[in-house]
C-alpha cells in the first residue's frame, strides 16, 4: 500500500513541476525563467526538510504521511482552478515541495518500522525503484499533455496568441 501511494504521490510531484515550467515558458518565452522555476521546485524540498524535521520525529508517522499527502492534494486542487495567477502556482508547487522533504524522511523511517531487518534491503530497493518509476511516469505524462494541450487551457484568463501567429 505505501508503495501504490508514494508512486502516485512522485508522480503528481513530476508533474506538477513540468506543467509549472511549461506553463512559464508558454507565458514568459524564457528558458532561463522555466530552467530557475524549475531549479525552485528542489529549494524547498531541502527547506522543508530542516525545518519541519522535529515535527516529523514528534509525531506519529503514518499520522504525518496521511497530513502531508491531505494538504498537498488541497493544494494540487488549488492548481486546477482556471485563471490562476502565475506566481499563485509557483507558490503552491513551492508549497508542494516544501512539504516534498518531511514526506520522503517520514516515509524512510516508516519503511524501517513496518519491516524486519532482513527485509530493509528488499523494502528499500522496492521503494527507490517505484520512485524512480513514478518519476519517469510523471516525467512522461506531462511531457505527453504538455505536447498534446495548452497550458492555456488549464488559465484562460490571459490569452495570447500562438508563437506562429506572433511572427
Amino acid at each position: 500500500m505505501t508503495s501504490a501511494t508514494e508512486f502516485l504521490s512522485v508522480i503528481g510531484d513530476q508533474f506538477s513541476r513540468v506543467a509549472l515550467t511549461v506553463m512559464v515558458f508558454d507565458r514568459t518565452d524564457s528558458a532561463a525563467l522555466t530552467g530557475l522555476t524549475y531549479g525552485l521546485t528542489y529549494l524547498p524540498t531541502m527547506a522543508g526538510a530542516l525545518v519541519l524535521s522535529t515535527v516529523a520525529d514528534r509525531r506519529p508517522r503514518r499520522e504525518i504521511i496521511i497530513a502531508i499527502n491531505a494538504v498537498r492534494a488541497v493544494g494540487v486542487a488549488a492548481m486546477t482552478v482556471p485563471g490562476i495567477p502565475l506566481a499563485a502556482l509557483c507558490a503552491l508547487v513551492a508549497a508542494s515541495s516544501f512539504l516534498n522533504g518531511p514526506y520522503k524522511a517520514t516515509h524512510l523511517a516508516f519503511v524501517r518500522d513496518i519491516v524486519d531487518a532482513k527485509q530493509y534491503t528488499a523494502a528499500m530497493a522496492l521503494r527507490q525503484s517505484v520512485n524512480q518509476a513514478g518519476q519517469l511516469a510523471g516525467f512522461a505524462a506531462g511531457g505527453i499533455i504538455a505536447s498534446t494541450v495548452s497550458p492555456r487551457v488549464a488559465s484562460p484568463s490571459t490569452p495570447r496568441p500562438s508563437r506562429c501567429q506572433r511572427s
